[in-house]
Protein backbone atom coordinates (compact mmCIF):
# COMPACT_ATOMS: atom_id res chain seq x y z
CA UNK A 1 0.00 0.00 0.00
CA UNK A 2 1.24 3.50 -0.91
CA UNK A 3 -0.03 6.45 1.14
CA UNK A 4 0.95 10.07 0.26
CA UNK A 5 1.62 12.88 2.73
CA UNK A 6 2.43 16.46 1.74
CA UNK A 7 4.06 19.46 3.41
CA UNK A 8 4.31 22.77 1.56
CA UNK A 9 7.22 23.92 3.72
CA UNK A 10 10.59 22.72 2.49
CA UNK A 11 12.78 22.74 5.57
CA UNK A 12 14.67 19.72 6.87
CA UNK A 13 12.86 20.06 10.21
CA UNK A 14 9.52 19.73 8.42
CA UNK A 15 10.72 16.58 6.67
CA UNK A 16 11.89 15.13 9.97
CA UNK A 17 8.54 15.91 11.61
CA UNK A 18 6.64 14.41 8.70
CA UNK A 19 8.64 11.18 8.74
CA UNK A 20 8.39 10.99 12.54
CA UNK A 21 4.61 11.42 12.27
CA UNK A 22 4.39 8.60 9.72
CA UNK A 23 6.52 6.32 11.86
CA UNK A 24 4.32 6.97 14.88
CA UNK A 25 1.13 6.31 12.90
CA UNK A 26 2.05 2.80 11.83
CA UNK A 27 4.92 0.45 11.14
CA UNK A 28 6.57 1.54 7.90
CA UNK A 29 8.27 -0.85 5.53
CA UNK A 30 9.79 2.04 3.56
CA UNK A 31 9.36 5.64 2.44
CA UNK A 32 9.66 7.60 -0.79
CA UNK A 33 10.75 11.22 -0.33
CA UNK A 34 10.13 13.65 -3.19
CA UNK A 35 11.34 17.18 -2.50
CA UNK A 36 12.06 20.40 -4.39
CA UNK A 37 15.55 21.62 -5.30
CA UNK A 38 14.58 25.05 -3.91
CA UNK A 39 13.83 23.66 -0.45
CA UNK A 40 15.83 25.47 2.22
CA UNK A 41 17.97 22.59 3.42
CA UNK A 42 21.63 22.14 4.28
CA UNK A 43 23.07 19.33 2.17
CA UNK A 44 25.39 18.07 4.88
CA UNK A 45 22.68 17.97 7.53
CA UNK A 46 20.26 16.31 5.11
CA UNK A 47 22.88 13.76 4.14
CA UNK A 48 23.46 12.91 7.80
CA UNK A 49 19.73 12.56 8.47
CA UNK A 50 19.17 10.21 5.53
CA UNK A 51 22.01 7.89 6.52
CA UNK A 52 20.48 7.55 10.00
CA UNK A 53 17.03 6.46 8.82
CA UNK A 54 16.19 2.95 9.96
CA UNK A 55 13.77 2.16 7.11
CA UNK A 56 14.56 1.82 3.39
CA UNK A 57 14.26 5.18 1.61
CA UNK A 58 14.29 6.29 -2.02
CA UNK A 59 13.62 9.66 -3.60
CA UNK A 60 15.06 12.84 -4.98
CA UNK A 61 14.98 16.62 -5.23
CA UNK A 62 13.15 17.89 -8.32
CA UNK A 63 12.30 21.24 -9.92
CA UNK A 64 8.77 21.07 -8.47
CA UNK A 65 6.15 18.85 -6.82
CA UNK A 66 2.66 18.11 -8.15
CA UNK A 67 -0.02 17.82 -5.45
CA UNK A 68 -3.80 18.31 -5.62
CA UNK A 69 -3.67 19.80 -9.15
CA UNK A 70 -1.11 22.42 -8.14
CA UNK A 71 2.60 22.85 -8.84
CA UNK A 72 4.66 23.60 -5.72
CA UNK A 73 8.16 25.08 -5.94
CA UNK A 74 8.94 24.09 -2.34
CA UNK A 75 7.78 21.29 -0.10
CA UNK A 76 7.93 17.56 0.51
CA UNK A 77 5.77 14.77 -0.87
CA UNK A 78 6.39 11.64 1.19
CA UNK A 79 4.90 8.24 0.44
CA UNK A 80 4.53 5.76 3.28
CA UNK A 81 5.09 2.25 1.92
CA UNK A 82 3.43 -0.70 3.61
CA UNK A 83 4.40 -4.04 2.13
CA UNK A 84 7.40 -5.96 0.89
CA UNK A 85 10.10 -3.92 -0.89
CA UNK A 86 13.79 -3.63 -1.66
CA UNK A 87 15.90 -0.52 -2.23
CA UNK A 88 19.32 -0.27 -3.85
CA UNK A 89 21.57 2.70 -4.59
CA UNK A 90 24.22 3.03 -7.30
CA UNK A 91 26.79 5.83 -7.24
CA UNK A 92 29.01 7.26 -10.01
CA UNK A 93 26.72 6.11 -12.80
CA UNK A 94 28.46 8.42 -15.29
CA UNK A 95 31.65 6.39 -14.88
CA UNK A 96 30.27 2.93 -15.51
CA UNK A 97 26.49 3.06 -15.82
CA UNK A 98 26.25 -0.22 -13.92
CA UNK A 99 23.63 -1.16 -11.38
CA UNK A 100 25.79 -2.43 -8.53
CA UNK A 101 23.15 -2.71 -5.81
CA UNK A 102 25.34 -1.01 -3.21
CA UNK A 103 23.77 0.25 0.01
CA UNK A 104 20.80 -2.07 -0.55
CA UNK A 105 18.07 -2.32 2.06
CA UNK A 106 15.04 -4.61 2.06
CA UNK A 107 11.97 -5.28 4.14
CA UNK A 108 11.98 -8.87 2.87
CA UNK A 109 14.85 -9.80 0.54
CA UNK A 110 13.30 -13.23 -0.10
CA UNK A 111 10.11 -11.85 -1.61
CA UNK A 112 9.53 -13.08 -5.16
CA UNK A 113 6.26 -12.14 -6.87
CA UNK A 114 5.02 -11.54 -10.38
CA UNK A 115 3.49 -8.19 -9.40
CA UNK A 116 6.65 -6.19 -8.99
CA UNK A 117 7.22 -2.60 -10.11
CA UNK A 118 10.42 -0.59 -9.81
CA UNK A 119 10.58 3.12 -9.05
CA UNK A 120 13.84 4.40 -10.59
CA UNK A 121 15.18 7.85 -9.71
CA UNK A 122 18.42 9.07 -11.28
CA UNK A 123 20.47 12.25 -11.35
CA UNK A 124 18.95 13.79 -14.48
CA UNK A 125 22.27 15.38 -15.49
CA UNK A 126 24.30 12.17 -15.30
CA UNK A 127 25.72 10.88 -18.57
CA UNK A 128 25.37 7.15 -17.85
CA UNK A 129 21.60 6.91 -17.47
CA UNK A 130 20.83 4.75 -20.51
CA UNK A 131 23.62 2.30 -19.67
CA UNK A 132 22.41 2.14 -16.08
CA UNK A 133 18.83 1.45 -17.16
CA UNK A 134 20.04 -1.31 -19.47
CA UNK A 135 21.62 -2.98 -16.45
CA UNK A 136 18.48 -2.52 -14.35
CA UNK A 137 16.36 -4.00 -17.11
CA UNK A 138 18.65 -6.99 -17.67
CA UNK A 139 18.63 -7.74 -13.93
CA UNK A 140 14.81 -7.67 -13.74
CA UNK A 141 12.15 -10.25 -14.52
CA UNK A 142 10.27 -10.01 -17.80
CA UNK A 143 7.09 -9.14 -15.89
CA UNK A 144 8.64 -6.17 -14.06
CA UNK A 145 7.19 -2.70 -14.69
CA UNK A 146 9.12 0.56 -14.28
CA UNK A 147 8.45 4.25 -13.63
CA UNK A 148 10.43 7.23 -12.37
CA UNK A 149 12.51 10.13 -13.58
CA UNK A 150 15.48 12.41 -13.33
CA UNK A 151 16.10 14.52 -10.25
CA UNK A 152 18.10 17.73 -10.15
CA UNK A 153 18.04 21.43 -10.94
CA UNK A 154 17.82 23.23 -14.26
CA UNK A 155 20.13 25.89 -12.83
CA UNK A 156 22.97 23.58 -11.80
CA UNK A 157 24.28 20.26 -13.06
CA UNK A 158 26.18 19.61 -9.82
CA UNK A 159 23.28 19.62 -7.37
CA UNK A 160 23.14 16.73 -4.93
CA UNK A 161 19.67 15.46 -5.72
CA UNK A 162 19.25 11.68 -5.26
CA UNK A 163 17.84 10.59 -1.89
CA UNK A 164 18.82 7.20 -0.45
CA UNK A 165 20.00 5.47 2.70
CA UNK A 166 23.51 6.29 1.44
CA UNK A 167 22.68 10.00 1.81
CA UNK A 168 22.00 12.91 -0.53
CA UNK A 169 23.95 12.18 -3.71
CA UNK A 170 24.80 13.41 -7.19
CA UNK A 171 25.66 11.26 -10.23
CA UNK A 172 23.71 8.45 -8.60
CA UNK A 173 20.54 6.41 -8.90
CA UNK A 174 18.19 4.68 -6.48
CA UNK A 175 15.80 1.83 -7.30
CA UNK A 176 12.83 0.93 -5.11
CA UNK A 177 11.18 -2.40 -5.93
CA UNK A 178 7.58 -2.84 -4.79
CA UNK A 179 5.55 -6.02 -4.90
CA UNK A 180 2.14 -4.64 -5.75
CA UNK A 181 -0.27 -4.33 -8.65
CA UNK A 182 0.40 -1.32 -10.91
CA UNK A 183 -0.28 0.14 -14.32
CA UNK A 184 2.18 2.19 -16.38
CA UNK A 185 1.47 4.77 -19.08
CA UNK A 186 3.85 6.98 -21.08
CA UNK A 187 3.36 9.39 -23.99
CA UNK A 188 4.93 12.60 -25.32
CA UNK A 189 2.96 13.99 -28.30
CA UNK A 190 6.00 15.02 -30.38
CA UNK A 191 6.32 14.14 -34.06
CA UNK A 192 9.23 13.93 -36.49
CA UNK A 193 8.90 16.61 -39.19
CA UNK A 194 12.50 17.33 -40.23
CA UNK A 195 14.78 15.39 -42.58
CA UNK A 196 16.44 12.46 -40.86
CA UNK A 197 20.04 12.92 -39.69
CA UNK A 198 22.77 10.70 -38.33
CA UNK A 199 24.56 11.50 -35.08
CA UNK A 200 28.05 10.89 -36.41
CA UNK A 201 29.95 11.86 -33.24
CA UNK A 202 28.56 11.55 -29.71
CA UNK A 203 29.77 11.08 -26.15
CA UNK A 204 27.29 10.37 -23.40
CA UNK A 205 24.59 13.03 -23.46
CA UNK A 206 26.47 15.29 -25.90
CA UNK A 207 26.04 15.29 -29.68
CA UNK A 208 29.20 16.63 -31.29
CA UNK A 209 28.28 16.12 -34.95
CA UNK A 210 25.19 15.63 -37.06
CA UNK A 211 25.90 14.40 -40.58
CA UNK A 212 29.65 14.97 -39.97
CA UNK A 213 29.18 18.68 -39.18
CA UNK A 214 29.01 20.56 -35.86
CA UNK A 215 25.69 19.58 -34.30
CA UNK A 216 24.70 23.13 -33.34
CA UNK A 217 25.16 24.42 -36.90
CA UNK A 218 22.98 21.67 -38.38
CA UNK A 219 20.37 22.07 -35.64
CA UNK A 220 20.08 25.84 -36.15
CA UNK A 221 19.85 25.48 -39.94
CA UNK A 222 17.04 22.93 -39.78
CA UNK A 223 15.04 25.00 -37.29
CA UNK A 224 15.36 28.04 -39.54
CA UNK A 225 14.59 26.23 -42.82
CA UNK A 226 11.85 23.89 -41.57
CA UNK A 227 10.15 26.05 -38.94
CA UNK A 228 11.23 29.60 -39.88
CA UNK A 229 12.50 30.15 -36.34
CA UNK A 230 15.71 31.45 -34.78
CA UNK A 231 17.20 30.00 -31.59
CA UNK A 232 19.72 31.46 -29.15
CA UNK A 233 22.56 28.96 -28.51
CA UNK A 234 23.11 30.60 -25.12
CA UNK A 235 19.47 30.03 -24.12
CA UNK A 236 18.37 26.75 -25.63
CA UNK A 237 15.98 26.02 -22.77
CA UNK A 238 14.17 29.29 -23.46
CA UNK A 239 14.32 29.48 -27.26
CA UNK A 240 14.48 25.87 -28.51
CA UNK A 241 11.84 24.25 -26.31
CA UNK A 242 9.52 23.62 -29.27
CA UNK A 243 12.26 21.84 -31.23
CA UNK A 244 13.64 18.86 -29.28
CA UNK A 245 15.66 16.13 -30.92
CA UNK A 246 14.18 12.68 -31.41
CA UNK A 247 16.02 9.35 -31.67
CA UNK A 248 14.41 6.78 -33.95
CA UNK A 249 14.17 3.36 -32.31
CA UNK A 250 13.69 0.00 -33.99
CA UNK A 251 10.01 -0.28 -34.85
CA UNK A 252 9.69 3.43 -35.60
CA UNK A 253 9.12 4.82 -32.10
CA UNK A 254 10.70 8.18 -31.19
CA UNK A 255 12.55 8.91 -27.95
CA UNK A 256 12.76 12.64 -27.21
CA UNK A 257 16.04 14.30 -26.24
CA UNK A 258 15.99 17.89 -24.95
CA UNK A 259 18.95 20.15 -25.90
CA UNK A 260 19.76 22.27 -22.85
CA UNK A 261 23.13 23.83 -23.69
CA UNK A 262 25.72 24.27 -26.43
CA UNK A 263 29.50 24.20 -26.21
CA UNK A 264 32.23 26.34 -27.73
CA UNK A 265 32.99 23.68 -30.35
CA UNK A 266 29.37 23.58 -31.57
CA UNK A 267 28.19 20.49 -29.69
CA UNK A 268 24.71 20.07 -28.20
CA UNK A 269 24.38 18.97 -24.57
CA UNK A 270 21.10 17.13 -23.98
CA UNK A 271 19.22 15.37 -21.19
CA UNK A 272 19.90 11.69 -21.91
CA UNK A 273 22.40 9.77 -23.96
CA UNK A 274 22.87 9.18 -27.68
CA UNK A 275 24.31 6.10 -29.35
CA UNK A 276 26.87 7.01 -31.98
CA UNK A 277 25.47 6.80 -35.52
CA UNK A 278 21.87 6.73 -34.31
CA UNK A 279 19.24 8.36 -36.51
CA UNK A 280 17.91 11.70 -35.28
CA UNK A 281 15.11 14.14 -36.17
CA UNK A 282 14.17 17.61 -35.04
CA UNK A 283 10.70 17.28 -33.54
CA UNK A 284 7.73 19.62 -33.30
CA UNK A 285 4.22 19.61 -31.85
CA UNK A 286 1.16 21.70 -30.95
CA UNK A 287 -0.41 22.25 -27.56
CA UNK A 288 -3.46 20.09 -28.36
CA UNK A 289 -1.21 17.17 -29.27
CA UNK A 290 0.80 17.52 -26.06
CA UNK A 291 -2.35 17.56 -23.94
CA UNK A 292 -3.76 14.59 -25.83
CA UNK A 293 -0.58 12.67 -25.04
CA UNK A 294 -1.09 13.34 -21.33
CA UNK A 295 -4.62 11.96 -21.54
CA UNK A 296 -3.20 8.94 -23.38
CA UNK A 297 -0.56 8.26 -20.70
CA UNK A 298 -3.21 8.42 -17.99
CA UNK A 299 -5.52 6.08 -19.90
CA UNK A 300 -2.68 3.65 -20.59
CA UNK A 301 -1.83 3.46 -16.88
CA UNK A 302 -5.42 2.87 -15.83
CA UNK A 303 -5.97 0.25 -18.54
CA UNK A 304 -2.71 -1.50 -17.68
CA UNK A 305 -3.73 -1.61 -14.01
CA UNK A 306 -6.96 -3.36 -14.96
CA UNK A 307 -8.93 -2.27 -11.87
CA UNK A 308 -9.98 1.05 -10.40
CA UNK A 309 -6.94 3.14 -9.46
CA UNK A 310 -6.54 4.16 -5.84
CA UNK A 311 -3.65 6.54 -6.47
CA UNK A 312 -1.53 7.79 -9.38
CA UNK A 313 2.08 8.97 -9.30
CA UNK A 314 3.29 11.11 -12.21
CA UNK A 315 6.70 12.16 -13.49
CA UNK A 316 6.04 15.05 -15.89
CA UNK A 317 8.84 16.87 -17.66
CA UNK A 318 9.76 20.32 -16.33
CA UNK A 319 10.19 21.49 -19.93
CA UNK A 320 6.51 20.75 -20.64
CA UNK A 321 5.62 23.00 -17.71
CA UNK A 322 7.89 25.79 -19.00
CA UNK A 323 6.53 25.41 -22.52
CA UNK A 324 2.82 25.26 -21.63
CA UNK A 325 2.89 28.10 -19.09
CA UNK A 326 -0.72 28.84 -18.03
CA UNK A 327 -2.01 25.93 -20.08
CA UNK A 328 -0.18 23.50 -17.82
CA UNK A 329 -3.29 23.58 -15.65
CA UNK A 330 -4.99 21.71 -18.51
CA UNK A 331 -2.23 19.12 -18.26
CA UNK A 332 -2.90 18.73 -14.54
CA UNK A 333 -6.61 18.32 -15.27
CA UNK A 334 -5.80 15.54 -17.75
CA UNK A 335 -3.68 13.76 -15.15
CA UNK A 336 -6.37 14.10 -12.49
CA UNK A 337 -9.16 12.55 -14.54
CA UNK A 338 -11.16 10.07 -12.46
CA UNK A 339 -11.44 9.69 -8.70
CA UNK A 340 -7.87 8.65 -7.90
CA UNK A 341 -5.72 11.42 -6.38
CA UNK A 342 -2.55 12.35 -8.25
CA UNK A 343 0.85 13.28 -6.86
CA UNK A 344 4.31 13.45 -8.33
CA UNK A 345 6.99 15.78 -9.63
CA UNK A 346 8.21 17.86 -12.51
CA UNK A 347 11.33 15.98 -13.52
CA UNK A 348 14.46 16.28 -15.66
CA UNK A 349 13.75 13.29 -17.86
CA UNK A 350 11.19 10.54 -17.34
CA UNK A 351 11.52 6.76 -16.95
CA UNK A 352 8.92 4.19 -17.93
CA UNK A 353 8.60 0.60 -19.05
CA UNK A 354 5.80 -1.95 -18.89
CA UNK A 355 5.98 -5.73 -18.91
CA UNK A 356 5.52 -5.77 -22.70
CA UNK A 357 8.02 -3.00 -23.55
CA UNK A 358 11.56 -1.76 -22.99
CA UNK A 359 12.81 0.47 -20.21
CA UNK A 360 13.56 3.96 -21.57
CA UNK A 361 14.74 7.38 -20.40
CA UNK A 362 12.52 10.04 -21.99
CA UNK A 363 12.45 13.85 -22.24
CA UNK A 364 9.45 16.18 -22.65
CA UNK A 365 7.24 13.23 -21.73
CA UNK A 366 4.59 12.28 -19.20
CA UNK A 367 4.98 9.01 -17.29
CA UNK A 368 2.12 7.81 -15.07
CA UNK A 369 1.98 4.93 -12.58
CA UNK A 370 -1.44 3.84 -11.27
CA UNK A 371 -1.89 1.74 -8.13
CA UNK A 372 -4.91 -0.15 -6.83
CA UNK A 373 -4.21 0.18 -3.12
CA UNK A 374 -3.84 -3.55 -2.59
Amino acid sequence: MIIPYFSSTGSLDDLKQLVHHLSAQSNLDGIVILGCVDNEIDDTATDHYLTQLAVPVAGGLFPAIIHEQHVHQTGWLVYAIKGKLTVSCTQNISLNGRSDGKNAKASDPGMHADTDVKLVIVDGHASGISSFLTQVYSNSKVSTKFFGGGAGSLASTNRRCVISNAGLLRDAAVVLQLFTHSGIGVSHGWRATSPIMRATATSGNTVHELNFRPALDVYKEIIQSEFNAIIDPDDLIGTASMYPLGIRRIGGSIIVRDPIASTADGSLVCVGEFDENCFVYVLNSEMDALLASTASATQQAETDLGVTADHKIVFDCISRFLLMKDQFQDELNMLSGGDAPVGGVLSIGEIAGSSDGFLEFYNKTTAVAAFSGE
